[in-house]
């Protein structure tokens, strides 16, 4: 399947995205989720509030789509790494990559989930 190539604008708007995301998983990190607002992590990122919303909806939408995205690459990771694996060993350690993923992730995840915030 061939693929445009990016354009300016687009390249721009997928940095701003990621610069969006980098920025509120660090301050999850630093403040926990419930202490971390859109003008902690406008300003973190260097943009303008406006531009946060052009993007995202809310704190949970950002929030969400970092973990949609986290969890299709460790999908992609493991489909790729697990291709010539059969059942049930390919079962077995798929599980065993899940949570060894968990555990790089956990400050994070236990930020976003209970542990320093809603």
């Amino acid at each position: 399947m061939d693929k445009h190539p990016e354009n300016r604008l687009e390249r721009r708007k997928k940095h701003t995205r990621s610069l969006l995301m980098q920025a509120t998983a660090e301050l999850i990190l630093e403040k926990g989720y419930d202490n971390v607002s859109i003008q902690n992590i406008t300003d973190r990122a260097d943009v303008g509030r406006g531009t946060f919303y052009i993007h995202f909806k809310d704190k949970e939408e950002i929030t969400w789509e970092m973990i949609r995205e986290h969890s299709e690459i460790v999908t992609r990771q493991m489909d790729e790494q697990l291709a010539d694996e059969v059942f049930p060993r390919k079962e077995y350690l798929s599980w065993v990559m899940f949570f060894e993923r968990s555990a790089a992730t956990r400050d994070f995840m236990q930020a976003i989930m209970g542990g320093k915030g809603s």
